[in-house]
């Protein structure tokens, strides 16, 4: 898969997501199927690293499929923990407690970084596939 290509699908699948987001807090459909949230944690955290690999793909081609991973691995991090700040932020401006306690806060931290490995695992994927071409 090309790094354009990657970036296209990845991004289309983050608006996705956001737009799903969005909905569900707008009309409180998080009461009528609050673990949505945290299969959408999983795939944000998957898509996002994939994003961002996608951008830094044709510079980390020349680097060990580790560094890759542990790259995509601290951008899905940040992503993360950013993700959650914009959702409190969000609960603030709409005056709304959709963001419950801290321990929703962890399982969504803690299901973005499941979707990192994912996106390492797929970043491993293609690495091994790239070293079946040559």
């Amino acid at each position: 898969m090309t790094s354009s290509k990657l970036i296209v699908v990845s991004a289309l699948v983050l608006v996705t997501l956001v737009c799903i987001e969005f909905v569900f807090v707008k009309f409180w459909l998080f009461d009528y199927a609050p673990h949505l949230g945290i299969f959408l944690h999983l795939l944000g955290g998957c898509f996002s690293g994939l994003l961002l690999y996608g951008f830094a793909m044709d510079s980390l081609m020349r680097t060990p499929v580790l560094i890759q991973m542990i790259f995509v691995l601290g951008t899905v991090a940040i992503a993360a923990v950013s993700w959650e700040g914009f959702e409190w932020g969000l609960g603030i401006i709409l005056s709304r407690k959709f963001q419950g306690s801290i321990n929703n806060v962890m399982l969504d931290l803690f299901m973005g970084m499941m979707g990192g490995f994912l996106a390492c695992f797929w970043v491993y994927m293609l690495h091994v596939k790239r070293i079946a071409r040559t």
